[in-house]
């Protein structure tokens, strides 16, 4: 099925879970249409915004492929599997040609149903369509981290990330292609020093495999 309908909206954002430790983790609900077809709603209220505006800003101007799970684009707020997190997200292929963007073979991985094929849903979009929808999206979720700024001087290595991901989707919307490291920490910084990013993403975790 080919349709040409691509649209990826905030819902809403907020702090997933709402603690002190790691408040650091923008979560919320999107919109997501893609062929015609909605697949995300009001009703998936932990969807990773910042990590989802991440993935999403290295498609302005790059190709994407499916199915590498710390690379989907829409990302579930427990964060990145290799680093502790879960591997439920969204995913599809992003091709640039001609002037415009292919969005293709679509697949969800979600722990209450580990794999749905979607490949059957497939949108063509001129690029200044797609980039229009991807740079709102980028734009909404660096206002919402720019209004609520964190106290994490304790805490070395989310303090980094937290500042990571904002400055290479700034890089991306002013038209870099330099990809960043997320979730490996400064030079000379212990990993996860006192376990709070491992609680975080247990945390997330345990919560979204009890629904």
């Amino acid at each position: 099925m080919s349709d040409p309908g691509f649209r990826i909206r905030i819902l809403h954002q907020g702090f997933s879970p709402p603690d002190d430790d790691v408040d650091w983790i923008i979560a919320g609900s999107i919109e997501l249409v893609i062929g015609g077809v909605t697949l995300l709603g009001p009703e998936a209220t932990d969807i990773g915004i910042g990590k989802t505006a991440l993935q999403l800003s290295r498609t302005l101007r790059e190709d994407h492929a499916a199915r590498d799970m710390d690379t989907y684009l829409v990302m579930h707020a427990c964060g990145w599997a290799s680093d502790g997190g879960c591997d439920n997200g969204i995913d599809w292929n992003v091709r640039h040609e001609d002037g415009m963007v292919a969005v293709s073979d679509v697949q969800e991985w979600w722990s209450t149903e580990p794999h749905v094929d979607r490949s059957d849903l497939a949108a063509v979009v001129p690029v200044d369509d797609y980039r229009a929808e991807v740079e709102a999206f980028c734009r909404e979720a660096l206002a919402f981290a720019e209004a609520h700024p964190r106290d994490l001087a304790d805490d070395p290595l989310m303090e980094a990330d937290w500042a990571t991901w904002q400055e290479e989707v700034r890089d991306r919307l002013a038209g870099g292609t330099t990809r960043h490291t997320i979730f490996a920490g400064a030079e000379g910084v212990e990993q996860d020093p006192p376990g709070r990013l491992t609680k975080a993403m247990t945390s997330l975790v345990t919560r979204w495999r009890g629904r």
